[in-house]
């Protein structure tokens, strides 16, 4: 709370925001797409850490260690996953869309389906 006191700008409140134009916004078409993209995004990754470690233990028969290991590894793949798509996009949204998609249908191709056969 001092810090805030001190690096707030002085002032007195400015005028006051009308609630109806602000909650217009979340019915933009770009902005419903940007929610829905971050409501997919966290729910991907709240099962890959809830469902991870089970799935580990029972089909590989992995032991605790290697799956803390291979949790480490999937925070650091996300990490680096996160930067460098930040500066791809940055560069190019629809070069990094096209570019993502290639390589995940290439790493699909490439790995045969998980569990028992």
């Amino acid at each position: 709370m001092v810090s805030l006191f001190f690096s707030l700008p002085k002032g007195g409140a400015g005028a006051r925001p009308e609630v109806k134009k602000e909650l217009a916004v979340l019915m933009r078409p770009q902005v419903l797409s940007a929610l829905l993209t971050t409501v997919l995004g966290a729910g991907a990754m709240f099962t890959l850490y809830t469902y991870i470690s089970p799935v580990l233990q029972s089909i590989t028969h992995a032991t605790p260690v290697f799956v803390t290991a291979m949790l480490v590894l999937i925070g650091v793949g996300f990490s680096i996953g996160n930067y460098l798509g930040g500066k791809l996009a940055d560069r190019s949204v629809n070069g990094t869309l096209k570019g993502f998609f290639v390589a995940a249908d290439g790493d699909y191709a490439g790995n045969p389906v998980p569990g028992p056969q």
